[in-house]
């Protein structure tokens, strides 16, 4: 079976199995610990390039989205970085191609994660890809929140770093759904949850 004709499952499940049974085992990380906001942030430039080369689309989400909108930076009390991608036809096939180059570079797959979290690793942080497959009416859900078309259009952007990030259409509504009416207050280990809407 081709790379073509593969699903991301069936390739990790025949070429790296060990992101699936001993997530991180490969590249030890300090899971649960706080990022390196200088490391985390070149993990998400250089992720984020690598996604661009293979046209694959995807926008910054939760504490990563959070840092970036309200505070111009990663959030230093975050555990990781997020980018939510768009599995839609193809796009499993472009992500298994990306991955030698991610590998390349330093960002090493480190963990699957019930077929929604795809973890890369490098100098003991990560980055967490969340995969939105296609759910019909160009809806793409992944674990908690669904994209749709609008949020990868480029008509929304967000500049971080000098560059241009696609950005999801109502980013203040999201933070208020996920992190409560006070999100533009700073909250140490409070994690985006549909519970902090009326926390």
């Amino acid at each position: 079976m081709t790379e073509q004709n593969q699903t991301l499952t069936e390739y990790i499940t025949a070429n790296k199995e060990i992101l699936i049974s001993k997530p991180f085992e490969n590249h030890p990380t300090t899971t649960g610990g706080y990022i390196n906001v200088e490391q985390s942030t070149k993990n998400l430039m250089e992720c984020s390039d690598i996604l661009d080369e293979f046209n694959i689309k995807y926008v910054p989400l939760w504490g990563t989205f959070l840092g970036m909108y309200r505070d111009g930076d990663l959030i230093a009390h975050d555990t990781d970085v997020d980018l939510s991608i768009v599995l839609d036809s193809g796009d499993e096939s472009k992500l298994i191609s990306a991955l030698p180059s991610l590998e390349k570079a330093g960002l090493l797959p480190t963990r699957y994660w019930r077929e929604v979290i795809l973890s890369l690793t490098r100098g003991g942080d990560y980055v967490d890809l969340y995969l939105h497959r296609d759910v019909g009416g160009r809806k793409f859900q992944g674990p908690s929140y669904t994209l749709t078309d609008p949020d990868f259009s480029g008509e929304n952007t967000i500049e971080f770093q000098g560059k241009s990030f696609c950005m999801i259409q109502e980013p203040e509504a999201f933070f208020r759904r996920f992190y409560g009416s006070d999100w533009k207050t700073p909250i140490k280990d409070l994690h985006g949850s549909p519970a902090n809407e009326t926390r």
